[in-house]
Parts: C-alpha cells; sequence; structure tokens
C-alpha cells in the first residue's frame, strides 16, 4: 500500500503534528503500508521525514521516497530510502509544465501513487489545500490531522 503526505510549509504546532504522525503511521504500517512518498517543500513534509525515519527503526521493510520538483533542490538525504525526480511532463495531458507549477504537478504525480494521503493541510489555501482537492476528487483515502477522520 502506497502513501503521501500532504500539509502545510509553515506548522505552529510541530510537536502536535509529529505526535499525530506516530499514532497513523504504525497502524498504516500495521495494515500494509510500505511506500511513502514525500515532498521537500516546507514543515510538514519535513517532520513526516522525521516521523519515518523513526518508524524504520522498528518497520524495516518500509520504504521514504523524496519526490523533488527541482532537480537542484537540497535535502537531508539521510531521510530517505530513494530520491526521484518524475517525468511531471508524462502526466500532463495538456502539455509541458507551465514555470511555477511544477510542485503542483509533482504533487499530482505523488497523489496518482498512492492510495492513502496523510494530510497536515490546517490552512485552506495554497498548493496544499490544492493538492487535498486533488486527491478528493482521485477518491483517495484521506487521514485528517488532527483526527483519524478519513475524508
Amino acid at each position: 500500500m502506497n502513501v503521501t503526505f500532504c500539509g502545510n510549509r509553515h506548522i505552529n504546532e510541530p510537536d502536535k503534528i509529529i505526535k499525530w504522525l506516530n499514532d497513523v503511521l504504525p497502524v498504516l504500517i500495521d495494515s500494509g503500508a510500505n511506500k511513502f512518498y514525500l515532498g521537500n517543500y516546507g514543515d510538514f513534509d519535513y517532520l513526516a521525514a522525521l516521523a519515518l525515519k523513526f518508524q524504520k527503526k522498528v518497520h524495516k521493510n518500509i520504504n521514504s521516497i523524496l519526490v523533488l520538483a527541482y532537480p537542484e533542490k537540497k535535502f537531508e538525504l539521510s531521510l530517505y530510502d530513494q530520491v526521484v525526480y518524475p517525468p511531471i511532463d508524462d502526466f500532463e495531458e495538456t502539455g509541458p509544465v507551465q514555470p511555477g507549477q511544477e510542485i503542483i504537478k509533482c504533487n499530482h504525480f505523488m497523489i496518482t501513487k498512492s492510495d492513502i494521503v496523510i494530510s497536515g493541510v490546517i490552512r485552506n489555501v495554497g498548493k496544499p489545500a490544492q493538492t487535498l482537492a486533488y486527491a478528493q476528487k482521485q477518491n483517495k483515502v484521506i487521514l485528517q490531522y488532527p483526527f483519524y477522520t478519513i475524508m
């Protein structure tokens, strides 16, 4: 089972988010989740990567995959098992991705590859909200912070 994360760039209560992730992730892993797609564009993405690294101490079979929209983006390699730069234009029916849309298309790539979305979208604006709306349109199972609510 494949999982991706979607959340805001700036998080005011990181301790609460990390605790929630550490509650949610073992349940998903015990249910068969083993491949996790992550971005690298803000606080929520970083907290998700940290939570997965913590889970790897117990669950050796999980794989964390960093999906980059820009090949030159810096990241902490030790947090990920694999790094991919998807051929975003291959997933776009309307032609090449316009400048500034790379992250959105990368997020769509991760949603398409996943069965479940773990959402830390706490402000319904910007790219995270657009990504969450895309996941809903694709009928993905969504676990929304701060609950185990499935949307």
